[in-house]
This record gives structure tokens, C-alpha cells and sequence, in this order.
């Protein structure tokens, strides 16, 4: 079995009105054989994949697929099904696929709608060896496999505003695709196409963009209108980092003067010696660093659509909590694994 290419179709295409991946499979050797007749592949691939007992296929009920295995189903169909599966134990529910001969000899059409396009494409290829694997009767680490897979999927979600937006969208039934695994979304079809970036849509000016990628000119414009805003610093060095500490005379945070998601940011330091380091973390983001009064209190993601709160998040710093058995390592490892983790990406 061997994968001779792979594309991928975002949005409505000739199979689909879905985003999918069209693969030309070869089965070489194995394109008449079915599963019944290969000693041992069955059972090996159902231990492997317990899971795939959900599967109803043709059958209409579950284990349907696993009978369909037993009674014999062709190599491309059962690459299907576990391309699916694989998919779904990352956290990417998806479920459609169709399996065709095409017109080159040996060689099979097989196409699965996916989520998220580099995973789906990672597990194409582990597909193709870990079947190959089952065919000859060879170990096969599976588990590990899927466990990579699975730490790469968590990097490659969709951030909280994003996911919203996703989420919202499969509620009203309206078509959506994310672009090349960013937070670029594509909404409808045709002429009817809209576009958002994370938070940023075709309506927004490039003019609010830019003002609220620089913190201190957000917070002055801020303080014009009435709001309540952090007394802050911009710096290019230590020793004005530590000027403005001593003259704002309070515990501060130190972050790049532009970027996001938390990068670069340090919050409550209150000794000349922290000031330093945190200053140089800052400073690898941007050469220009703000110096800013610490204020506690709770930190609220809020999404706006057409003048309405329509999603909120609370920030809350990562924790665990002993339970007297457990490394703090381990129990960082158990929290990660928690469903809720990956939760906007389901």
C-alpha cells in the first residue's frame, strides 16, 4: 500500500461540499485481497484500534464496520475508516468518506472530509505505514504515534475567538473552512465569501488595527475617553526599565510594546533584579518595552459581534493541586490531558 498522492481541497469541491483530502492509493499486491484473507490483520488492526467498533458503515449499527472486516472489505475502504478514526482520537470530529476505484489499475480514489490540514495530512501518511505494518504481522507503536499527533493538534487549535466564531457558524448551518491551520476563517461560497482573521473581519480599518497593536497608544486613547487605564512607561534599556519602576513606585508588568497573546509579558515584579530579566524577555519581542503599573484582579476575554457580547472567557493562570501520589510533572501531564483543553476545537 503506498499513498501516491495526496491533495488537499479546501472548501465546497467535485466530491464535496466539505474540505477534504483526495488521496491516490495504491494497493499493489493487495487490490484483490480482502481482509478476511490476510492471517491475523483483522485482529491485529482491532486490538491496535479498539475503537473502531463505534464505526457503523454500510452496516447502519455500531461494530457494523468490524463486521465488514471480518467478512472481508478491501484495503482503500478500511484505509478510509482508520484515516477517519485517527482524525477523531486527535480531537477532530469528522465522519464522511467515500472510497472509488479510479481509472489507473490498482489505484483507489479515497477521500475524508478533515479539520485541521496538517494533522489530517500527518495521518494520511501514518495511516499508509501503520497498515502496511498490520498486513505483514510487524510492531507497530501506534500509541506514541497518536500521542505526538495529539501534542501537535493542541499547538495547532484555533484560538478562543476563533473557535467562537467556528462554533457559532456549524450552529446557524453556515459553511465554514479555516485556511492553512491559522485563525483564518472562511465563511459561505462563491460571492457570498467573508473572511475573518481571529477577531478581524473585512469590515475592520487598518487604522483600528494598528492602534490597538500598540499598548501605550491604547491606553491613551483610552484615558481620553474616560477610561480607567494602568499608568505605564515606554523603555529601550534596563536602566530606564528601573527609572520607571522607582517613579511609578508600585509592584509592574513588563511586555513588548507590540504583541499578543501573552508573549513577552511578566506581571508583578517588584525587585531591581526581576525588572532586568524581565526586560529582556520583553525585549525579545519588540525593541520597545512598556513599564507598567500591576494591577490584580481578574482578566475577561470578550467577543463582540453587531454591538453584542456574544462569547466571554475568563483567563486563569495554570495551576494543578498535589493529591500526595502524583510529581507536579505528572499531575501538569494529567491536566492536559483533561477534554476541556481541546475543548474549541471540537
Amino acid at each position: 500500500m503506498k499513498i501516491l498522492k495526496l491533495n488537499v481541497l479546501r472548501g465546497a469541491n467535485v466530491f464535496s461540499y466539505r474540505s477534504v483530502l483526495w488521496i491516490k492509493l495504491s494497493l499493489g499486491k493487495y487490490v484483490d485481497t480482502p481482509s478476511s484473507e490476510i492471517d491475523g490483520f483483522v485482529e491485529r488492526l482491532v486490538e491496535q484500534l479498539p475503537s473502531l467498533h463505534e464505526h457503523h458503515c454500510s452496516v447502519g449499527h455500531r461494530g457494523g464496520f468490524v463486521e465488514r472486516l471480518k467478512e472481508g472489505t478491501y484495503l482503500a475502504h478500511i484505509f478510509e475508516h482508520v484515516l477517519l478514526e485517527l482524525q477523531n482520537i486527535c480531537g477532530d470530529q469528522v465522519s464522511y468518506g467515500k472510497t472509488r476505484v479510479s481509472d489507473q489499475a490498482g489505484v483507489y480514489d479515497v477521500v475524508v472530509t478533515y479539520r485541521t490540514e496538517t494533522i489530517a495530512k500527518k495521518c494520511a501518511y501514518l495511516v499508509e505505514r501503520f497498515l502496511n505494518a498490520m498486513i505483514l504481522g510487524e510492531t507497530f507503536d501506534l500509541a506514541t504515534q497518536i500521542k505526538k499527533l495529539k501534542e501537535l493538534q493542541y499547538e495547532l487549535q484555533l484560538g478562543p475567538s476563533a473557535a467562537a466564531v467556528y462554533q457559532a457558524a456549524k450552529v446557524r448551518n453556515i459553511p465554514i473552512t479555516r485556511f492553512a491551520d491559522e485563525d483564518l476563517l472562511i465563511l459561505g461560497h462563491g460571492k457570498h465569501v467573508k473572511k475573518i482573521w481571529s477577531t478581524v473581519t473585512e469590515k475592520t480599518s487598518l487604522l483600528a488595527t494598528d492602534l490597538v497593536a500598540n499598548k501605550y497608544l491604547t491606553t491613551k486613547f483610552l484615558a481620553e475617553h474616560g477610561v480607567s487605564v494602568p499608568r505605564n512607561f515606554i523603555v529601550i534599556s534596563e536602566a530606564e526599565a528601573i527609572e520607571a519602576w522607582r517613579e511609578l513606585e508600585t509592584s509592574v508588568v513588563l511586555k513588548p510594546l507590540a504583541g499578543s497573546h501573552g508573549r513577552g509579558v511578566t506581571v508583578n515584579v517588584c525587585q531591581e533584579n526581576e525588572i532586568k530579566q524581565a526586560f529582556q524577555v520583553a525585549r525579545a519581542y519588540d525593541h520597545e518595552v512598556l513599564v507598567e503599573r500591576y494591577i490584580a484582579g481578574r482578566q475577561y476575554r470578550l467577543c463582540m459581534v453587531n454591538d453584542q457580547l456574544v462569547a466571554a472567557a475568563e483567563r486563569i493562570p495554570a495551576y494543578v493541586i498535589g493529591d500526595g501520589e502524583h510529581t507536579v510533572a505528572q499531575l501538569v501531564e494529567i491536566a492536559n490531558e483533561h477534554p476541556l483543553r481541546t475543548l474549541c476545537q471540537r
